[in-house]
């Protein structure tokens, strides 16, 4: 519930992927490329975005985000590029389809 600031953020571009669906889910993210300080401020709530969520190739945020929004309410898609797509997901698919979430 409050910002989190990022020294020395690794701009990579699963890390900068990363970021970008923070901010698309209501994240509010100040980047000072000067000093190289991230600073995330959460929102209140996550909001369903607009559009899909763009993992790129990252398989760790694909899960991770996954895990996030399997408890929130809304309508999520994530997506990535053809090899993130290509990767087995069932593992992580088929826990979350059988965990009871009660949505207050």
């Amino acid at each position: 519930d409050k910002p989190s600031v990022i020294k020395n953020y690794l701009r990579g571009e699963d890390t900068m992927d990363s970021l970008r669906i923070a901010e698309k889910l209501g994240a509010k993210i100040e980047d000072d490329t000067e000093t190289g300080i991230i600073t995330i401020t959460p929102p209140k709530t996550l909001s369903e975005p607009d559009d899909v969520l763009d993992c790129g190739n990252a398989g760790t945020g694909m899960r991770l985000y996954a895990g996030l929004l399997a408890g929130i309410e809304g309508s999520f898609v994530l997506t990535g590029d053809k090899y993130l797509r290509s990767r087995p997901m069932k593992r992580v698919a088929d826990p979350l389809r059988n965990i009871d979430i009660i949505v207050q």
